[in-house]
């Protein structure tokens, strides 16, 4: 193999001729093996010529390499030359990298949105475990629970009925309304943390009694079998149903409890100088549900009419 060695340098190209063949310049070499044979693109384009120093080259015509060199792009380094890093070239990196960092920025904004969604849910978990432990200690030592509060009791399906057990409607012509009622008891005792002797408020109730009517459902009382019995308490409070027997797992009752029939609340309306019932709301955990109201009126005597002042309410049982 030979061990002569080859410098690269520009020089004028002899005994070679540029041909026009269609839209490019074609070198064509004279002497095989002599040149570098190469494809120069329109005016536009970029191509350096160069030529082995040890090649020999014949007199001729003299080939001027000034119109080629017109087209050398002057961004090409020389071989051996070092590129050089122009300024515009410099600018362009630094926007590069201003886009790659604000490329990443969405990253670091990824991870913030993330904590604060864990925030969030940690929040809504521990509000959760606090509405799962609202039973309250007694003295005694029980709890007191309360449905659809506690995630352990829920009440649903509630409905008013008469005294033969079918469901009432909340409209009325006469003076009474019907207090029995129906409602669907679920119960979930697997962490067995309801027990005997534990109270369950059942949030059903009425607003009679702030109109100085009777409990809305007073007397209204019945058994829930495998678990105890349950009894109507006042207007603020709802039912209450002790806890009998142990809860194993879940449980779900159907209650029925056909109730009487109990009169509206009233009062003397200066203006139609009668008395007239006042209508009864219904409530199921502090939403209401159902309003019953009665068309129905009684005159009042003079007496009665004397001992009420302005729209005060009044009994009339």
């Amino acid at each position: 193999m030979s061990k002569r060695k080859l410098v690269y340098r520009r020089e004028p190209i002899k005994k070679y001729r540029m041909h026009k063949v269609k839209k490019h310049w074609v070198v064509k070499s004279g002497v095989a093996g002599a040149m570098i044979v190469g494809t120069v693109a329109a005016p536009a384009s970029s191509f350096i010529a160069q030529a082995a120093e040890a090649d020999v080259m014949e007199d001729g015509e003299a080939f001027q390499t000034q119109d080629l060199e017109r087209t050398v792009d002057s961004s090409i380094p020389e071989m051996g030359e070092t590129p050089v890093t122009t300024s515009e070239e410099e600018e362009s990196e630094e926007e590069q990298t201003e886009e790659t960092t604000s490329t990443e920025e969405p990253e670091g904004k990824t991870e913030e949105t993330t904590e604060k969604e864990t925030k969030s849910k940690t929040a809504r978990t521990s509000e959760s475990s606090e509405k799962q432990t609202r039973a309250t200690e007694n003295e005694d030592g029980t709890k007191t629970w309360v449905a659809n509060e506690d995630s352990e009791v829920k009440v649903s399906n509630v409905k008013r009925l008469k005294s033969d057990g079918s469901v009432a409607k909340p409209e009325y012509t006469i003076e009474k309304y019907d207090a029995g009622l129906s409602f669907t008891f679920e119960v979930d005792n697997s962490k067995e943390s309801i027990n005997v002797g534990d109270k369950i408020i059942i949030p059903i109730y009425g607003n009679s009694q702030s109109n100085n009517g009777l409990a809305t459902f007073n007397q209204l009382a019945g058994d829930i079998p495998g678990i105890g019995t349950v009894k109507y308490i006042s207007d603020d409070v709802g039912f209450e149903l002790l806890v009998a027997k142990e809860i194993d797992g879940r449980e779900r009752a159907q209650v029925v409890m056909p109730g009487q029939s109990w009169n509206f609340p009233k009062y003397y309306s200066s203006e139609s100088k009668q008395l007239e019932c006042l209508p009864i709301d219904i409530f199921l955990s502090g939403e209401k549900i159902e309003t019953l109201t009665t068309t129905f009126v009684k005159s009042a005597i003079s007496a009665i009419n004397r001992s009420l002042t302005h729209n005060a309410s009044a009994r009339a049982d």
